[in-house]
């Protein structure tokens, strides 16, 4: 693909359909050692219990051993989950991602899961490059780049792994491309709707998806963003964001998505930054279990990148230089930072893609670049 693209203009989909095959090989692949652990059988067993049940009760689940075509052994409960007589609710994870997943699980149950994992992680290389082509002159560079954070760790790692990361960090990327669109024109005017939708789902999918969903949103309040009609409107629709949050967490999910986790003082605690804080940004950087330093490299280019970039400093170029530093920043008081034992970076996916802004500028140094692939590969 890359050397075609030096040759002749190639149509953008063939990128998707590129990485798609790359990451269906890399399954099976990967599948032959893998097997699935951490939260996945959990967000699976959501699943099949809003297919089967139309509810979040796991019990009939753990009952029929339904776990059984994809967990090998016997899975209990998480520590964390409500378990009483004739009652599991899965609480911390949220019924967002269960949802999403869920029709696909009715398709083909774990098989279908994992092909529709295998879809987004193309989809969301795709809509990169389609991000990142508009900003630079440089087709074959921008193709290295989103090449690149494809076939790295995190988004490699767990492109078919049932997480929710690879579809926030999708989001986030069309997001990043919505925003793109110039502002108060007959497509622009849409585009405030659509991120503070983008926003919803990812609260709802995670909490800790507050870093980004902030840094979509504060460029809505930049005056070419909105008039004075829709400035109102704006403020009214992320309150409403807020009271839906918690209206659900209190009454439909019985507090699983905030209030089990950060209500009181106690829980809370558990989440603020002490002394052990100190070894989150080493940690990031160079743990040799979870560092970047040691599993994603290629992205310390972009501290040189963002010294070579010269482009317009747009809501793009915020978001890259800002979204992984404060994603970083709100994990310090989180006790599992370095997301151990499942693959390193998952907590930075969803932040990491839009980095490959600064990769390029670094890639259009070199002339040979088909060398410079090979040893970045290497």
């Amino acid at each position: 693909l890359y050397v075609a693209n030096k040759r002749t203009t190639i149509p953008a989909v063939t990128v998707f359909f590129v990485f798609f095959w790359f990451f269906i090989f890399h399954a099976g692949w990967t599948g032959v050692v893998h097997n699935v652990s951490g939260d996945e059988p959990h967000y699976l067993m959501m699943a099949d219990s809003i297919v089967n049940d139309l509810d979040l009760n796991l019990y009939n689940q753990y009952q029929s051993n339904a776990y059984s075509e994809y967990y090998y052994g016997e899975l209990q409960p998480k520590p964390s989950d409500q378990v009483s007589r004739g009652v599991v609710y899965s609480r911390g994870l949220g019924a967002t991602f269960p949802l999403i997943i869920s029709p696909f699980y009715m398709l083909a149950g774990y098989a279908g899961v994992k092909l529709f994992m295998v879809f987004c992680s193309a989809m969301l290389i795709f809509q990169l490059y389609l991000l990142l082509k508009p900003v630079f002159n440089s087709s074959e560079s921008v193709l290295l780049a989103a090449g690149i954070v494809g076939i790295t760790l995190p988004v490699a790692g767990y492109s078919f792994m049932v997480y929710p990361d690879i579809i926030g960090g999708l989001l986030i990327v069309c997001a990043l491309r919505l925003l793109q669109i110039k502002p108060l024109t007959r497509r622009g005017r849409s585009v405030p709707s659509l991120i503070v939708f983008i926003c919803i789902v990812l609260i709802f999918m995670k909490f800790r998806y507050f870093v980004p969903a902030t840094l979509l949103l504060a460029p809505l309040f930049q005056k070419k963003h909105r008039n004075r009609k829709t400035l109102p409107t704006l403020i009214l629709a992320i309150l409403f964001l807020g009271g839906l949050y918690f209206y659900v967490d209190h009454v439909v999910l019985s507090g699983d998505l905030f209030a089990h986790r950060f209500g009181g003082i106690q829980k809370l605690q558990r989440y603020l930054p002490d002394w052990n804080s100190l070894k989150v940004l080493p940690g990031l950087l160079f743990d040799q279990e979870s560092g970047i330093l040691f599993y994603a490299p290629v992205y310390l280019l972009a501290i040189g990148g963002y010294r070579l970039y010269s482009g317009r400093k747009s809501s793009l170029f915020w978001f890259a230089s800002l979204g992984t530093p404060l994603t970083a920043l709100s994990l310090l008081g989180h006790f599992a930072w370095h997301c151990l034992p499942t693959p390193p970076l998952r907590y930075l996916l969803p932040v990491l893609p839009p980095i490959a802004l600064f990769l390029v500028p670094v890639f259009n140094k070199f002339e040979d670049r088909s060398r410079l692939f090979q040893s970045l590969l290497y």
